[in-house]
């Protein structure tokens, strides 16, 4: 019966925890499931920070800079954007002053740091 002499005691523990664990369960189980449904709100707000600040797309070095058409150095605007078109190919987004957007083919702009 040495087998008993630490069983015994260590069964009646865990028998006592299941006990208090269950009752606290009883009463506690509407505040655990606010606190789950807060700590998934908070969760997903943070998440949704963290892809806003460090989840961009590296930045295109020749946005910001001055563009000009290459056949007469004519100056078009600043370039805002990139992308691509069916009929142009590769082309800038550029922003004409004090106008909206156009687009230029990239094989006909030369991009400038200054004016």
């Amino acid at each position: 019966m040495e087998w008993l002499d630490w069983r015994m005691p260590a069964v009646g523990a865990g028998l006592l925890l299941l006990v208090a664990g269950w009752m606290l369960w009883r009463f506690l189980r509407l505040q655990f499931r606010l606190l789950l449904a807060l700590f998934v709100i908070i969760a997903a707000f943070l998440g949704y920070v963290y892809y806003r600040s460090n989840g961009t797309i590296a930045r295109n070095p020749a946005i910001g800079r001055h563009a000009y058409l290459i056949e007469n150095g004519k100056y078009l605007g600043v370039v805002e954007g990139e992308g691509d078109d069916r009929t142009r190919g590769k082309v800038w987004v550029i922003r004409p002053p004090g106008r909206y957007p156009l687009i230029y083919s990239k094989s006909r702009v030369r991009l400038t740091d200054t004016r």
